[in-house]
């Protein structure tokens, strides 16, 4: 999840400067948001967080590897959709594939 470390600084460096002021804005240590900076699968209450901070923000963009990782395609996307991605939608949509996966994977 390299790309969505990149991601993620490129939005904390365009709205809040520095990693420590966004941490300290979404009520985490530095170390935690360092981790998910630094390649860490973000977890389902993070991503929550994040969507939270950025709502306008294209979750689908945020979580895809894609070799465009600037904030240009970012702004591309969000001009694709007919109507509002609902933020909360997606998330529960990934909570239920999540819990879809860890029960196939249980069953194995």
């Amino acid at each position: 999840m390299e790309k969505f470390g990149h991601k993620l600084k490129q939005l904390i460096k365009e709205e809040h400067k520095t990693v420590s002021a966004f941490a300290k804005k979404i009520d985490m240590n530095y170390t935690q948001v360092s981790r998910y900076l630094n390649g860490d699968k973000p977890s389902v209450d993070f991503l929550e967080i994040v969507m939270r901070e950025f709502p306008t923000l294209d979750l689908n963009w945020l979580l895809r590897e894609d070799s465009r990782t600037d904030l240009q395609l970012l702004n591309e996307t969000q001009g694709a959709y007919e109507s509002p991605v609902n933020n909360e939608d997606l998330i529960m949509g990934m909570e239920k594939l999540l819990n879809q996966l860890k029960s196939n994977l249980s069953q194995k």
